[in-house]
């Protein structure tokens, strides 16, 4: 390997990441950002080691560098905003969605998880009545792009319909993710939908219920 090489530096960090051997990992990244700190496929593989270590902070800040080098990213967009809830930064995370969105306006991932978040965020500012239209609209092309068969995608959509206001079709959308839970014997998430629906029959959105 020649020593002044930041992508040969860079995948074996790709390697070692694979094996696991995240401190060895993230050592081969950050020489290769030493070589070349413009590298943004080098940022966006230290912040997953930086993730798979539990060092989120270390992690949101290698994601920003990233998308300054590669602002057109939506699908890192998605993942970084999943991070940043993680650390209890939704705002930044919904406009991590937003802006995968503007990019790729079909990426369902991005979709729920905006939905998801803009219906069961406890943080009443985060929620707007104005935003519930947008909100369902949201959650029923997050399904609809996944031709209906994704049970997280449905009780994000059964939680954008309880937001707003839309108890019968919330209890429907719930009921067809149990089912879909159940024959993948996903017994947590089917428990969580039991809940769930329990709450839409006595009128109560997730948020509400936090």
């Amino acid at each position: 390997m020649t020593p002044s090489n930041d992508v040969a530096e860079n995948n074996l960090g790709i390697v070692l990441l694979g094996q696991n051997r995240l401190d060895e990992a993230i050592t081969q990244f950050e020489s290769a950002l030493v070589l070349r700190s413009e590298n943004g496929a080098t940022h966006a593989n230290l912040a997953k080691a930086f993730v798979q270590k539990g060092e989120l902070d270390q992690a949101i800040s290698h994601y920003y560098k990233y998308l300054e080098i590669e602002p057109e990213n939506g699908e890192t967009r998605n993942i970084f905003g999943t991070i940043l809830v993680q650390k209890g930064r939704v705002a930044e995370a919904i406009s991590q969605w937003q802006n995968a969105l503007a990019v790729d306006p079909e990426n369902g991932n991005a979709k729920s998880n905006l939905a998801w978040v803009l219906a069961t965020c406890p943080d009443a500012r985060v929620r707007n009545d104005s935003r519930a239209v947008a909100l369902v609209a949201l959650a029923e092309d997050a399904v609809h792009l996944s031709g209906g068969n994704n049970p997280i995608l449905l009780r994000t959509s059964a939680a954008a319909y309880a937001e707003a206001g839309r108890f019968p079709e919330a209890i429907h959308a719930a009921q067809s993710g149990f089912e879909l839970a159940t024959s993948q014997h996903n017994w947590a998430l089917a428990d969580e939908f039991q809940g769930n629906i329990a709450l839409y029959e006595s009128g109560t959105p997730c948020a509400t219920a936090a």
